[in-house]
């Protein structure tokens, strides 16, 4: 049985966007046979070592990235022991650019001499991180420019660079954009794997008096990227009669809690629902409710939840972000309130929601259904092998 070992700075039971994708592709490969290991980080309460759904998690708590400012921390002697002692994978994946691992990785680079795929889920070290305060986030950007100086050496290095969208672009798509011009053969596209949401949408609506609602929903992670609220900022100018905001994050937070302090009135109307930690069947049954999917992020590449939206024949609006602009069946906007209000209430029509969804239902079964993803991974994961001297 040939040996996956994939290196990701997240996994589950962490819900965000990276975790979900490498848990999804892990299972693709334990199902065509690989023996997969997943090294990640391990969070407070989480157990060195487990077994998930017949795939090997190995946690260590390390910090750090390929910033010069943030050097590897933590138990980094521990995973270097671990892996003298671990079989050598016969490939190894890794799962965004960010986080501990592919610092890690770069550093023992020669140790692991076998096939390396990258799995680029989006890029931003290139771009400064402007803020108000001097220096103005000069010194964070400035901390990443010895990496960037040896990207175009990395990426003739690697095996692989598996990207989720179809276009470069140097601000959404860099690592892609940058391997036009160093590493052309590397690229392959293998998008998000997204199951079809399941539920009826009557437990969700019927739980919160939502019987003959316009529903907009958000789920994702409170934060500042998620900007959630941007998002009820629009909702309350587009000033819809009937239509209520839902937003389900996956656990609660300061952020969470601002948002309550900012929008007590439109709290106490019911005209919007701020819910956290509810089961993925209860998600699901809130998406299969919802009439439209809502995003108003800062920052996303291939956002899992408007394609589940998607998979469920549901529109949705989005903020111009990563790869969405190359998705069918919904509505993308600029960043601000009276773009996405005004979005809002264009999708009051039902023959344009109805129109939207059923476009995004036949793309999802055209490119994210997941028999197809796993095939296509299987089928790179072994070409990786077979082409090593």
């Amino acid at each position: 049985m040939k040996r996956l070992l994939i290196l990701s700075f997240t996994y589950l039971p962490n819900l965000d966007g990276v975790a979900i994708a490498t848990s999804r592709m892990a299972a693709a490969a334990r199902d065509g046979g690989w023996d997969v290991t997943l090294v990640t980080t391990r969070g407070e309460g989480q157990a060195s070592e487990e077994e998930l759904d017949g795939i090997r998690v190995r946690r260590f708590d390390i910090r750090g990235n390929v910033s010069v400012r943030s050097p590897l921390e933590g138990e980094v002697k521990e995973l270097d022991a671990y892996f003298n002692k671990a079989p050598a994978p016969d490939v190894c994946v890794l799962q965004s650019w960010y986080g501990w691992p592919l610092a890690y990785l770069l550093s023992r680079w020669q140790a692991f001499g076998v096939p390396k795929v990258f799995v680029g889920h989006g890029f931003g070290y290139h771009l400064v991180p402007w803020n108000r305060r001097p220096p103005f986030g000069l010194f964070q950007w400035a901390g990443y420019l010895p990496f960037l100086f040896r990207m175009p050496l990395l990426l003739r290095k690697i095996d692989a660079l598996v990207v989720l969208g179809k276009k470069a672009s140097y601000a959404r798509a860099f690592d892609r954009w940058l391997c036009r011009l160093f590493a052309p053969s590397i690229v392959s596209r293998i998008p998000n794997a997204v199951p079809a949401v399941k539920g009826s949408g009557e437990v969700f609506k019927a739980r919160h008096a939502l019987e003959g609602k316009l529903l907009f929903l958000i789920v994702a992670n409170y934060s500042r990227t998620k900007n959630q609220s941007l998002a009820a900022e629009a909702f309350l100018e587009a000033a819809i009669p009937g239509a209520v905001l839902a937003m389900i994050g996956g656990s609660s937070n300061e952020y969470m809690e601002g948002l309550r302090r900012q929008f007590p009135d439109a709290l106490r109307s019911g005209s919007l629902l701020i819910l956290h930690g509810l089961p993925r069947d209860e998600v699901e049954d809130a998406i299969m409710a919802c009439d439209v999917a809502l995003l108003s992020s800062r920052y996303e590449m291939q956002p899992l939840f408007l394609l589940e939206a998607a998979s469920a024949g549901k529109p949705w609006i989005c903020t111009r972000v990563g790869v969405v602009e190359e998705l069918a069946g919904g509505i993308v906007v600029d960043a601000s309130r009276d773009a996405l209000a005004s979005a809002l209430r264009t999708m009051r029509e039902p023959e344009l929601r109805a129109r939207l969804g059923v476009a995004g239902r036949r793309l999802w079964e055209s490119e994210f259904e997941p028999g197809q993803i796993a095939r296509t991974w299987i089928d790179l994961l072994g070409k990786r092998v077979s082409t090593t001297p």
